[in-house]
């Protein structure tokens, strides 16, 4: 589960600083790199395969939340302040 939400996480913050096509290869590695990871665990006998794709899917979960929360919402309009505004601001 960590390691999809460090992998995932580090390419949106790549993607957000260096554009959206170096982003796009950044995510699928690190989505790989996650994935990889979990089948060694299951390999090395750490953890069942069930625990693997239960912390993708949760580590799915987190990040889409996440992601979901962390976008700004609908632009509010500028209205002139009125006098009375300026005056208590």
């Amino acid at each position: 589960m960590y390691s999809l939400v460090c992998c995932v996480s580090l390419a949106a913050v790549i993607r957000a600083i260096r554009g959206r096509r170096d982003g796009v290869v950044r995510l699928l590695v690190a989505i790989s790199v996650a994935t990889l990871v979990g089948i060694s665990r299951n390999y090395l006998g750490v953890h069942y395969f069930s625990d693997v794709v239960g912390g993708l899917l949760a580590g799915s979960a987190w990040l889409l939340i996440d992601f979901r929360n962390g976008r700004p919402g609908p632009r509010q309009v500028n209205r002139p302040r009125l006098d009375s505004e300026l005056l208590i601001a």
